[in-house]
């Protein structure tokens, strides 16, 4: 018994050192295990995070540019009607006044133009009737010197008559 208790003790004894060695072990190994599952994990969290903020970048960059594309456009149509309706109205206007400018001008030089051409279109009807004035005084004499000679030329006539007959 002696070896029994011997043995008894010496299993004892081990039960403890495999006991106290399994301990150290296990505290071993999950020490180096979560080391190497923190690094691990570290490492493939630190992977797919990059590669989330990479798909998140281009995802947000993607519907960024999209909205602000679809707002930009919609901003710009309305700018582009919003400018081409001031620049129709201006133009308008602007047309409107130099128009009226020039015909205004244009008003003013024909009317001088007008009066200039009425005033010889005047001086030319003035001589006209002088020159008509002076005709009929022509005519006037004329027909006085023509009477003058018809009476001369009757009373020739009259006395050849008289003698021819008489």
């Amino acid at each position: 018994m002696a070896r029994d208790a011997q043995s008894a003790g010496v299993d004892q004894e081990l039960v403890v050192y495999f006991d106290r060695r399994f301990s150290e072990l296990a505290q071993e190994l999950k020490r180096d295990l979560g080391q190497e599952l923190k690094r691990e994990l570290g490492e493939e969290l630190r992977r797919d995070l990059a590669e989330l903020g990479t798909e998140l970048k281009r995802d947000l960059g993607q519907e960024l540019k999209r909205e602000l594309g679809e707002e930009l456009r919609r901003d710009l149509a309305e700018l582009g009607t919003e400018l081409k309706r001031d620049l129709a109205h201006e133009l308008k206007r602007e047309l409107g006044e130099d128009l009226g400018a020039r015909i205004t001008a244009s008003a003013a030089e024909t009317r001088r133009h007008f009066d200039v051409v009425s005033e010889r279109l005047m001086d030319k009807i003035q001589l006209v009737g002088e020159g008509v004035i002076g005709v009929d005084q022509k005519l006037d004499r004329f027909r006085a010197e023509v009477a003058d000679e018809f009476r001369r030329v009757d009373r020739r006539l009259l006395r050849l008559e008289g003698r021819v007959l008489g």
